[in-house]
């Protein structure tokens, strides 16, 4: 539960990084930031699938 927080944590820091203020909405390229945003986010979910599976492999691997 901890990592599906920090992961959460970290997909809103970026898309709050990422959105533009009033004052530089014409200085970013909003399709180019929309598209580093879906990537980091996919990354953070293979990431998150890759967790979860190495857990549930030591669980069914090592007796308790």
């Amino acid at each position: 539960m901890k990592v599906l927080r920090l992961i959460d944590d970290k997909i809103i820091y970026k898309l709050n990084k990422s959105i533009p203020t009033d004052s530089f909405v014409g200085q970013v390229n909003a399709e180019q930031k929309c598209q580093e945003l879906y990537n980091e986010v996919v990354m953070l979910c293979f990431l998150l699938v890759f967790i979860y599976l190495f857990e549930l492999i030591i669980y069914l691997i090592l007796p308790l």
